[in-house]
């Protein structure tokens, strides 16, 4: 009986609403509350399997340089059996700075590029930005402190040799393949302006 004083909800709406208390209505309430923790489940397992575009030019760039850069066998035989290094070391290293550089470059750019060539300027930019810091991490891991100027002029000419026409082919490349996801992403392609 309801209390005096204290507005009661009609029965209809507290039916509608669900606010009797019937086992039956619980069981419902519950059924809908783990369907709906089921459903929030899948959608942050298929966010873990779906990437942001930043991640997926990253990959894309990533695979692109060791491609790129495994493709010079015989050259970057000669070129790792003079410094002592590993060939694996040769084609990881660069291609793990292209994909990080990719990452910084790329992350936001589903709002800002609007077609292939802007995202190939970009991907020239982390062509350079990989370069330098590969005849960086090569000037640091192989001259003496003192010497760090003139060191780094010459890693940067030597991985320009070396490199420098691999990298480049790998940046267009995943530039290209980068701003196809990026457009293909958008619900329309956009028109430049």
């Amino acid at each position: 009986m309801p209390e005096r004083g204290v507005p009661q909800r009609p029965q209809r709406l507290r039916e509608r609403d669900g606010d009797d208390e019937s086992p039956a209505r619980k069981k419902e309430a519950q059924e809908r509350a783990e369907k709906a923790a089921r459903e929030a489940r899948r959608a942050r397992l298929l966010g873990m399997l779906n990437p942001s575009i930043a991640v997926r030019v990253a990959l894309v760039f990533a695979a692109c340089t060791a491609i790129a850069l495994a493709a010079i066998g015989s050259f970057a035989d000669v070129f790792t059996n003079e410094f002592g290094v590993q060939r694996w070391v040769f084609v990881a290293v660069p291609s793990l700075f292209g994909a990080l550089f990719a990452l910084v470059m790329y992350t936001g750019a589903e709002k800002r590029i609007r077609s292939i060539r802007e995202s190939l300027s970009r991907s020239l930019l982390v062509a350079l930005v990989t370069w330098i810091a590969a005849a960086g991490l090569a000037t640091f891991t192989w001259c003496k402190p003192e010497q760090y100027g003139s060191c780094f002029g010459k890693s940067l000419l030597l991985a320009g040799l070396v490199g420098g026409g691999p990298l480049l082919l790998a940046a267009l490349a995943g530039g290209a393949i980068g701003g196809f996801l990026i457009l293909r992403q958008t619900p329309v392609f956009r028109k430049e302006g």
